[in-house]
């Protein structure tokens, strides 16, 4: 089947001696086309560690039912800049997680000093 296309439906009854025939057709349906999979929800931060120079993270989530099977999910990472205002931050790195993991650590966030 293909996305937003129209189709229309028979049905016959068979057994050992054939059919009758089929059903009236049914009424034209239209296929919709998948939609983009809902945000992550119920996400949470564990306790950010830090030991010689190298921050660990867990980050744990939730995932929603989606139209298509999800590939992957997408962590970023950013970092408020020194003596920047609160909102101002610079993207430090991004990962693409496995469908099926819902849990992610990550040392080595922070660069070594």
């Amino acid at each position: 089947m293909k996305a937003g296309s129209w189709y229309q439906f028979r049905v016959a009854s068979v057994n050992e001696n054939g059919t009758r025939g089929f059903s009236e057709n049914s009424l034209p349906v239209r296929s919709t086309s998948p939609k983009p999979p809902p945000p992550p929800q119920n996400l949470t931060i564990g306790p950010l560690i830090v030991r010689n120079g190298s921050l660990t993270v867990k980050l744990q989530w939730s995932g929603l039912r989606s139209d298509l099977p999800l590939h992957s999910y997408k962590v970023f990472c950013s970092r408020r800049l020194h003596g920047a205002k609160a909102l101002d931050s610079v993207l430090v790195q991004q990962y693409a997680v496995p469908k099926v993991i819902f849990k992610f650590f990550k040392t080595d966030i922070i660069s070594k000093t």
